[in-house]
Formats: C-alpha cells, structure tokens, sequence
C-alpha cells in the first residue's frame, strides 16, 4: 500500500529575513512567519493526515499550530532529532561568520562549525535520516496512509536529497535542479515499499496571496 507524506519547512523568522544562524535556538516565527503558516495551514485543511510529526523548536511548533487548527484530531508528535543543525557557539552570528573563520583559521567550513562546538554534516545526516525512517517504518506498521512532518530547511534538504541521490526516487516531470526550500514550502512524497516519487516539490502556490513576493522565501534554507 502506498503511503504519502508531506513534508513542509516553517515559516518565516527574523534570523531568516535577516540572514543568521538560528540553528537550535528556540526562535519565534514572525509576523510574516504566522501568516504564511496561517496560509499553509488553508492550504491543507482538507487533506486527511493519520499523524503528523514536528521539530520540537518553536518555530516549527507554531508553523504546526496553523495546520493543526484544521486538523484539532489528529495526534501530533514533536520529535528533537527533527531540529536544525546546531552551529554550537555561532548561533545566534551572521551566516557570513562561518565562512569568515574558516578563512581565517584555514579551515573548511564544516571544520569550523565542529570546532566551535557544532554539529559535523554527518552528525546531523545520521541523526536526521534516524528519525525519517524510524517514522516511515512505524507508520507503514501502523498502516498510515498519510503523514506530515514539519521540520527545517537544513532537516529536509536532507531527507529530499537522500531519497533523490541515494533511494533514486521518481522525479516530477520538471525536477529541481538544487534542494532549497522556501518558507512553509509543501514537498509531497509517494512510498511503496522501498522505491518512491516525489509528487510535489518545494511548492509555495499558498502564499500567492502575500502581495510581496519577496515574503515568500528567505535566500537560504539552513540556517
């Protein structure tokens, strides 16, 4: 039997708009952030979900709360191997710092993040796919139909790019040529068995309504 899920990243915060490592700090969405999880959630009031999975962090929560508002029946569950990469002592610091101190210590950038007490990209890898397969196995058990997780940027990139370059899942007939996803962005994912499609990808169709387009997507999806 074929299983759905929908993967949606949050809306929008100030460390987004204003280009900063929020990491694993517990950021609220802001303005722009609650009307487009509003928004998301219209979006998705008549889909039927069996349950729906979220990052524990704030924002992440709240984007959930605009969905849940349409679906006060359904289980959700909050699950911290859903978080961010943590950037250690560089949350909270301009994106642009870590490529600023590897310059100047002469290290990757991956190093740097590890060195200032961050997460390493394999780190986040294993801890990430952990718990997309952990919830895949429980509810194809379950005999789940239709899932929804909500989670980050970095998270989801992470999950997209496995399934392309790893499981070789089915693409849409107009691929993405790179895994960036915007603001409570909508990916759709069809399972059966081991092989899968990706149905939908990084659709934001919902926030047409928001009159400046510039609303709709930060200009990076891991921070």
């Amino acid at each position: 039997m074929a299983m759905l899920i929908t993967l949606v990243r949050h809306g929008n915060t100030d460390a987004n708009r204003d280009r900063w490592l929020q990491g694993q700090m517990d950021t609220q969405l802001n303005e722009t952030g609650r009307q487009q999880a509003e928004l998301v959630g219209q979006r998705l009031s008549n889909e039927q979900f069996d349950v729906i999975y979220s990052s524990d962090l704030s924002r992440c929560k709240q984007t959930a709360d605009g969905i849940t508002n349409f679906h006060q029946q359904t289980p959700i569950i909050f699950d911290k191997r859903l978080r961010e990469h943590d950037f250690g002592s560089l949350n909270g610091k301009p994106v642009s710092a870590i490529n600023a101190g590897a310059k100047a210590r002469g290290i990757s950038a991956a190093d740097y993040i590890i060195d200032q007490g961050g997460e390493s990209d394999q780190e986040v890898e294993t801890r990430v796919l952990e718990a997309f397969n952990d919830i895949v196995s429980k509810s194809q058990q379950a005999g789940h139909s239709h899932i929804l997780i909500v989670s980050h940027g970095g998270p989801l990139g992470i999950i997209i790019s496995w399934m392309v370059e790893d499981q070789k899942y089915e693409l849409p007939a107009d691929p993405p040529r790179t895994i960036k996803l915007g603001n409570t962005s909508v990916t759709r994912v069809s399972i059966t068995g081991c092989s899968g499609r990706i149905e939908l990808f990084n659709c934001q169709k919902h926030l047409s309504i928001m009159m400046d387009t510039s609303l709709q997507n930060d200009r990076g999806p891991a921070v």
